[in-house]
């Protein structure tokens, strides 16, 4: 190897560690980005659990379609899951159906999706 390489391969090296640089970067922002929605798809599961648990849930729906509505409301779901940890549950002995209709839209997720507050 030739002295007069080394300028030329420090001025390589220099480049390739950039790139390298920049491509962690990028795969530990897209990390973060999976985590976010990893964390926001397990709250989203906890809150149609904790409706299903207090019967406020709408059971027309599949499990699969409430965590999509509820992941893409745009809503922070930890304030939602809080709020629904601090309700007292449904105390109700009598009822005169069983299920909420859709014309009605009275189940609790639909209603926190749109942001009515009952």
């Amino acid at each position: 190897m030739n002295t007069d390489d080394h300028p030329f391969l420090f001025k390589v090296a220099a480049a390739t560690l950039r790139e390298q640089k920049s491509a962690i970067r990028e795969l530990k922002e897209k990390v973060a980005e999976l985590q976010k929605r990893d964390s926001d798809y397990t709250t989203a599961l906890q809150i149609v659990e904790l409706l299903r648990e207090r019967g406020q849930d709408n059971h027309d729906l599949p499990t699969s379609e409430k965590v999509a509505m509820l992941m893409g409301s745009g809503k922070d779901l930890s304030a939602v899951k809080e709020s629904i940890e601090r309700t007292a549950p449904d105390m109700s002995f009598a009822s005169l159906t069983s299920r909420p209709t859709a014309a009605s839209s009275s189940d609790r997720l639909t209603n926190l999706i749109n942001g009515i507050n009952e």
